[in-house]
């Protein structure tokens, strides 16, 4: 799939405005989508970008895919303890939106167990996700696994969010612990 300057931009706005409520309700999601732009312009071609999300509420699709180079990017699809009783309750968010870009995740798997290979991964991407997790030592002993020696590893954690998808709302981070 090519995706032209303008889809991007199309698909970061629509981020913005249905997704993240940057205007409205999330403001600091802005950091989230700016670095994102930031760490795709420092892609270098041939390494591995890998995204861990929960695509699954989304029917599957990659919030974070159309921002990367399709070659080195992979979108793993992290499903939590609860996943399956909820499903896919917010796919009718992607529906009918023009603007979205609906670019499925190409791995399933739990976020203690990606099923990727050892030091497979250049820039590891978790956005959004570390407070989903009730077990916080396998999931950061599965980032460290993954990321190449001299890696980059970036994990956007919002600390401003109202309690949200019981029962899988574990923990919140600030600068004192």
């Amino acid at each position: 799939m090519q995706i032209t300057a303008t889809d991007k931009q199309q698909h970061i706005d629509f981020l913005r405005k249905k997704i993240f409520q940057t205007q409205t309700k999330w403001p600091h999601y802005e950091l989230l989508l700016s670095d994102l732009q930031e760490l795709a312009a420092q892609a270098t071609p041939g390494e591995q970008v890998a995204c861990l999300e929960r695509a699954y509420i989304y029917g599957g699709v990659s919030l974070f895919a159309a921002f990367f180079n399709q070659d080195d990017f992979l979108a793993v699809d992290c499903h939590t303890e609860s996943a399956s009783q909820r499903g896919a309750y917010q796919k009718s968010w992607l529906e009918d939106e023009p603007q979205a870009l609906k670019i499925k995740a190409q791995v399933t798997a739990t976020v203690a167990n990606t099923t990727l290979p050892d030091n497979s991964v250049n820039t590891l991407i978790i956005p959004n996700l570390v407070h989903h997790v009730r077990d916080q030592d396998s999931m950061f002993s599965e980032f460290a696994r993954l990321l190449k020696p001299g890696g980059t590893g970036y994990i956007f954690e919002a600390l401003i969010r109202e309690l949200h998808q019981a029962p899988d709302d574990y923990l919140r981070y600030t600068p004192w612990g």
